[in-house]
Parts: structure tokens; sequence; C-alpha cells
């Protein structure tokens, strides 16, 4: 939302995680955005879940979380070290390539990582196999076009499911009375936003009162008016006489 929080847009039953079951819920899912797609969607490496996605939703951006991905090279790459600072090493190098800011500097960090780590090449191999085909979904050099605010994870996605589930408790409800308790969770949520929404119409902040954001006030979010003024400050640093251009931060 415009407050940096979480909602449940929808929330779907599947008997699997076959291609055949995530085509079902993402095409309901379409139906409710009609005409209009998200602009970017944030998963793990389900290859099923992929597949559908490009099919389903092709004009959105597909992020892959950068979360699991570290998770699941500490599991497959850590047993190759000997050393806690070997491993510590590698993964700092590795974190590197993630966040490139460029395609050069990826290729360069890439290269550079495969050389310092050439005598273990079980850790190589498997980036290679697993992740680096991937690499437009997660590394930086690519991800920065995206309009993802930030959202890189799916932490949020999770967290959701845990809000749910305090309403739901239990795990033998029947379909009734478990659609009944996700209502109650999603209306709840609604009543926070707006009440929030409502709040924040009657604050205005003293560093907000600039001629180039009190126009602004009371019409969006407290946060979105922070994002706006923390770019603003980073113009008046610019040095445009060097030509310099700044990349805006914000997405």
């Amino acid at each position: 939302t415009s407050f940096d929080t979480t909602f449940t847009i929808v929330v779907a039953f599947l008997k699997d995680e076959t291609e055949a079951s995530y085509r079902w819920a993402l095409e309901q899912l379409a139906t409710m955005y009609q005409s209009r797609a998200p602009l970017s969607i944030t998963t793990d490496r389900d290859l099923a879940l992929i597949n559908v996605l490009a099919a389903v939703f092709p004009t959105s951006a597909h992020l892959i979380c950068i979360w699991h991905i570290q998770k699941n090279v500490l599991v497959n790459c850590k047993k190759h070290f000997a050393t806690v600072d070997a491993w510590n090493t590698f993964l700092n190098d590795w974190t590197k390539v993630i966040y490139s800011n460029s395609e050069d500097e990826f290729d360069s960090r890439w290269t550079a990582l495969q050389e310092v780590q050439n005598g273990i090449r079980p850790v190589i191999d498997y980036l290679e196999r697993v992740w680096i085909s991937f690499k437009t979904h997660f590394v930086v050099a690519w991800t920065k076009h995206v309009l993802h605010f930030g959202n890189v994870t799916s932490s949020r996605a999770e967290g959701q499911h845990a809000a749910v589930k305090r309403y739901v408790q239990v795990s033998t409800l029947d379909l009734r009375e478990m659609q009944n308790h996700i209502h109650n969770a999603i209306t709840n949520q609604l009543l926070e936003f707006e009440s929030r929404q409502s709040s924040e119409c009657l604050k205005v902040l003293e560093k907000h009162r600039c001629s180039i954001l009190l126009p602004l006030t009371q019409c969006i979010s407290i946060y979105a008016l922070n994002i706006i003024y923390k770019e603003w400050l980073s113009t008046k640093e610019l040095s445009l006489s060097e030509g310099y251009i700044h990349h805006c931060n914000c997405i």
C-alpha cells in the first residue's frame, strides 16, 4: 500500500503445485485484473509457477526472491567449504554479483567469482545450472528497471499467510467456516487501511512544508512523501556541471 504495508487480495486453495493448478489460480486472478496486469510478481524458483506466470501475465516482470536464493545457496554450497572464513568470503562475493548495478559489473564480478572459486567446481556448477540462467530475474542490473518499490523478496506474502492463519487458527474447519475467517481477516485489513488513511490526512510534518511537497500533503501518504523528500534532497546534492546523472532509488 502507500503506507508500505501489505494487504491480501485473494486466497486460493490448491490440491497440488502443478502447472495445471497454478494456471487455474492465476487465471482466476487475471479475471480480477481484467485488462490490467501486475507490474511485477515475486516468487521463489518454482519452475511450474514460473512457466504459468509467463503465459498468464506475459507483460508482468517476474522477480525471484533474493532471500530464497540465498537460503538455497546456503543449503547447497556451504558444505563444500572447509572453513567458515572461506564460506563467508564466497558468500560476500556472490552477494556482490547479485547487487551488481550494471551488466558489465555483473560480468566482471561473476567472472572474478568463478576464477577465485575455480577449485570448488560443484559450487560454480550449481550457480550456473540453477541461478545464473535466471539472472535477469534477480540481479540488480536488470531488476532496477522494474517498478517493484523495493519488493525483491516474497517475505510480504509469507507475512500475509501468517496474518490470515491467525484468524483461521485450526486446520479442521470446513470450507464455509474457512471462508468466513478469511473474509474477516481481509475486512479488518481494509478497515485498518481506511483508518490510517483518514488519520494521515490530518497530519503535516514540518519537513514536508517545503514548496515542492506542501501541495501534496494530505493527498498522499506520509511514507510516499518521505520517499519524494529523500529524492528531492538527493537532487540538491547533484553537480550538474560535472554531468552527473542521478538514478532515482525509489523503485
